[in-house]
């Protein structure tokens, strides 16, 4: 089994309405996931959500390092984060994020 978790200020990442910004977003979003989160009424909390889901994949599936973020596309089901067959839970309280990822070897 593979754990992996990550914790997030949403407050650490750029506004998403900043034009000078958008290169961060284009960098560690697919295309799916702006809109997606652009779809969402808080789109900057859900950015978080999905930039923390990343990072906790990162932390327990080493051999996805060095993969650009924008490539590893976290993709919604009835608003639930899936990525392969992971485990995922993220969960806000305030303007915190914590996210883990759980992989079971099969």
């Amino acid at each position: 089994m593979k754990i992996g978790v990550d914790l997030i200020n949403v407050s650490e990442l750029p506004d998403v309405n900043s034009k000078s910004e958008s290169r961060f977003f284009k960098d560690n979003f697919s295309n799916n996931e702006i809109k997606y989160a652009f779809s969402k009424k808080n789109t900057k909390l859900v950015f978080a959500c999905i930039f923390s889901i990343k990072e906790s994949i990162y932390k327990c599936e080493k051999r996805l390092k060095g993969i650009p973020f924008n490539q590893i596309d976290i993709f919604f089901i009835n608003n639930q984060p899936k990525f392969k067959n992971y485990q995922i839970s993220c969960s806000t309280s305030g303007k915190k994020i914590v996210s883990s990822i759980v992989i079971n070897p099969n």
